[in-house]
């Protein structure tokens, strides 16, 4: 999860960083009882995405919606990803990039839409 080769290589050691700040302020909090944690929700994504991958790795089968937000980060931030000239090349993924300027729930409704007459499906 921290080390995804899907993650540009100068942007891993942020992303590893990020994933685990939380997780560390609750491990040594004690610690200093006076520190404190700003939440920052769009982590939520990251985390979510990160864990998608997981299953992935695992070889587990992603769900609609699972596959849906890797996806939509990869048409929001393509930055991130190391492969990404690839990734949004492939012909599969320019017909489901047609549903990104819709914003996040017409992009969801759209995708699921697609997903369900057989248009998209999981990643190859």
């Amino acid at each position: 999860m921290f080390d995804s080769t899907a993650i540009k290589p100068e942007f891993r050691q942020r992303w590893a960083s990020r994933m685990k700040e939380a997780a560390n302020f609750f491990k040594h909090g004690r610690h200093d009882e006076q520190k404190s944690l700003q939440f920052d929700p769009g982590i939520n994504e990251y985390v979510l995405l990160a864990s998608c991958t997981g299953l992935r790795r695992m070889r587990e089968r992603l769900d609609m919606e699972q596959v849906a937000l890797g996806y939509w980060v990869l048409f929001e931030k393509p930055h991130l990803f190391e492969d990404r000239e690839t990734l949004l090349a492939h012909p599969k993924v320019q017909v489901i990039k047609q549903l990104f300027p819709h914003g996040r729930q017409l992009f969801l409704r759209y995708f699921e839409e697609a997903w369900q007459r057989g248009l998209v499906g999981h990643p190859d």
